[in-house]
Order: structure tokens, then C-alpha cells, then sequence
């Protein structure tokens, strides 16, 4: 287990407590990320994958808005904190270990949207990481992309 995965395993019973309202939080992003969809042809129909899932703060509001949810993350102990509140919200998500440098080993099926939210990226510590995050396996799993936010 590597470092950062130890330091979310930890964090993750206590993460909620970064905002001030962490439900209202949840519906919020999962508004704005709804928006964007839209604003590129998106819908609740298409498949999301949040590679970067954390406790799901974005995963369980936009499972709550009707997106079918697939949401991975490298802490296990975010996974299963995640996957409490998912039950708690009625939101169904299917969850998945899985690093999202090498997203291609823990997934054979596409995603039509694929998001990286709130401090995943700051954790590449290598320039390596940074492209591999951006741009190594993401192109073989995904249908369409887009940047924005």
C-alpha cells in the first residue's frame, strides 16, 4: 500500500467533514456536472465512470439524478465509506478498486463520461503519473471526453 492510499483509507470516515454540508454538496456538484453533460450532448442514458470516486460525493449525486454510476478509487477504505452512503441515499452505484493510472486493467467496458474530481490529480507525483492520468489509458476506455471546470 502506498502512501496516498494510506492517507485516504484514513481520511475517509472523517472526509465529509471538508464541507460544510456534505449532502448539499453532493447535489450541488452533481448539478453542475449534469450541466456540462448537457452542454455537450450528455444525458442520465449514458455511462459515467467517476475514476477518482473518494467517498462518492459526485458519484451518489449524479446516481441520484438517474446516471448510471461506475465509481473506482485506489483507498479501499474511501471504496466502503462510499459505498455506505451510497446504501444510506438509495443511490445505486456499482463500486471497483481500481487506480486510475491503469484504468484499462480494472475495465474491459467503455464509459461515455469519464470524471476526475476535487484533488485527484495533485497526487501525481511524477510527470509520468500526470500523463498517464491524462492520457494513457483513458483513451483506450473512453467514448467521449471533454475538459471543463
Amino acid at each position: 500500500m502506498d502512501i496516498i492510499q494510506t492517507f485516504y483509507d484514513n481520511l475517509a470516515p472523517n472526509y465529509d467533514k471538508l464541507f460544510s454540508n456534505w449532502q448539499s454538496t453532493t447535489f450541488g456538484q452533481a448539478s453542475i456536472l449534469q450541466k456540462i453533460f448537457e452542454k455537450y450532448g450528455f444525458n442520465s442514458s449514458n455511462t459515467v465512470l467517476d475514476c477518482a470516486c473518494g467517498i462518492g460525493t459526485q458519484a451518489i449525486g449524479l446516481a441520484r439524478l438517474g446516471y448510471n454510476i461506475t465509481a473506482s478509487d485506489i483507498s479501499e477504505g474511501a471504496l466502503k465509506e462510499g459505498e455506505e452512503r451510497a446504501l444510506k441515499e438509495n443511490a445505486n452505484i456499482r463500486f471497483k478498486k481500481a487506480d486510475f493510472r491503469n484504468l484499462s486493467k480494472a475495465f474491459t467496458e467503455k464509459f461515455d463520461i469519464v470524471i476526475a474530481m476535487d484533488n485527484a490529480l495533485p497526487h501525481m507525483l511524477t510527470s509520468q503519473d500526470l500523463e498517464k492520468a491524462e492520457f494513457g489509458d483513458y483513451e483506450k476506455i473512453v467514448e467521449a471526453q471533454f475538459n471543463e471546470i
